[in-house]
């Protein structure tokens, strides 16, 4: 990605940042799992989202994990 942020080089916003909704992250019905797997979608904006297997990859978690927790959050 050419066009990163400059005053952010260096620093864990380097690769970019979301915004997220404190209604989710507050909400003691939603798991944790689910709260950490829209953060990280979250983190994406309007862009497109990466595939299954990256964000399986990058939150440590199997298809089977992924699938409970994002159904969770439908």
């Amino acid at each position: 990605m050419t066009d990163q942020l400059k005053q952010f080089q260096g620093t864990v916003l380097e690769q970019g940042y979301g915004i997220v909704g404190k209604s989710v992250m507050k909400d003691r019905n939603i798991h944790g799992m689910a709260k950490a797997l829209y953060a990280y979608l979250c983190t994406y904006g309007n862009a497109a989202y990466p595939k299954r297997e990256l964000i399986c990859a990058d939150l440590n978690v199997n298809k089977d994990t992924y699938t409970k927790y994002l159904n969770q959050l439908v």
